[in-house]
């Protein structure tokens, strides 16, 4: 498969008072042509600063201190560094190449702009077209992501939309220029679980339309299961496995992996206190321990996972996984 995007030793810190804080640390990763992949984790792994590192977005005092970002451009076949492009280039190609939906939809949206002005906005940055035609694309675009009623609600505010229809309206931003790859950052946070599904289902459908790549960003192993081929799982910063979603949740190598899965017991087993956790807590990003940063946590530690730095260790073809002994293998 052609990659896309390919993301090499990438590392993001940010500078505090109290010390560099590791958000990400040495992550790579590609993602090809049209695929689907799912980054998954528990809040504060880094995922979001990783999606933000992939724009050149991170806020202050954060900074990309390390790495490359490979980013193919469609029909030339040559490949650019995203990392080392000046600003206005890299204006051309955000929203035009790469687009993200950003979290949080009820604050994302300017509530002093229509919908329509704000997808017009974005239709006129990218492209050499009037207004009247940014006019018809942005229309047409509500339609695709299904709210009703579009020139009506072209006129519309973000506080006049339900939290359902705001994430439609970002979606819609996100598509009007039809990327190469869309970034989508928990799409279906705060939503109800109705919702949720009909935006995972209108992200696969526009997908399949656009021929786009995506990466789907979250917490939830359900949704990860539902739309994604491949998974990376991140943890403190670094990612710590990487499968095929087929074969992930039949057999999963990392430690952390395995914990996050028992999770996921039938609510019957639930209801009846058997809900397994994973012990401890994720350490501070500024003070990492040496080793292996789940040591702590894991039930099958030896001296080796504290005292040496634990590569992405490939397990076989599609498969990886931050951990000397992975998959039970101690």
């Amino acid at each position: 498969m052609t990659h896309l995007l390919e993301v090499k030793n990438l590392s993001t810190h940010f500078f505090t008072d109290a010390g560099a804080v590791k958000a990400v640390s040495d992550v790579s990763f590609s993602i090809g042509v049209g695929e689907t992949v799912g980054l998954v984790g528990e809040s504060g792994c880094g995922k979001s600063v990783l999606s933000l590192s992939l724009l050149r977005l991170v806020p202050r005092p954060g900074k990309i201190i390390s790495g490359s970002i490979q980013f193919q451009l469609s029909g030339s076949g040559a490949s650019v560094d995203l990392l080392s492009l000046d600003p206005e280039h890299l204006r051309t190609l955000r929203g035009k190449k790469i687009a993200m939906i950003f979290q949080e939809p009820m604050t994302s949206l300017n509530p002093v702009m229509t919908i329509g002005d704000q997808i017009i906005e974005a239709v006129l940055a990218h492209e050499p077209v009037s207004k009247k035609e940014a006019y018809a694309r942005s229309w047409e675009m509500l339609q695709k992501v299904g709210l009703g009623d579009s020139k009506h609600r072209m006129e519309d505010y973000p506080h006049q939309l339900s939290g359902g229809m705001r994430q439609r309206v970002m979606i819609a931003m996100a598509l009007v220029c039809r990327p190469d790859l869309l970034i989508a950052d928990e799409p279906t946070t705060a939503l109800d679980v109705t919702i949720q599904s009909q935006i995972l289902e209108l992200l696969a459908r526009l997908q399949e339309e656009f021929r786009m790549a995506l990466l789907l960003i979250t917490h939830d192993l359900g949704i990860v299961s539902q739309v994604t081929k491949r998974v990376l799982v991140m943890y403190a910063g670094q990612v710590v496995e990487e499968q095929e979603v087929s074969s992930l949740f039949e057999d999963p190598q990392h430690p952390y992996t395995q914990g996050l899965i028992r999770s996921l017991l039938p609510l019957v087993e639930k209801k009846r206190g058997l809900m397994e956790t994973i012990p401890g807590q994720v350490p501070s990003l500024v003070n990492l321990p040496q080793g292996c940063y789940f040591q702590d946590r894991c039930p099958h530690v030896q001296e080796k996972c504290r005292q040496e730095e634990v590569p992405l260790f490939s397990i076989s073809t599609a498969r990886s996984a931050r951990c000397f002994f992975p998959g039970g293998n101690r």
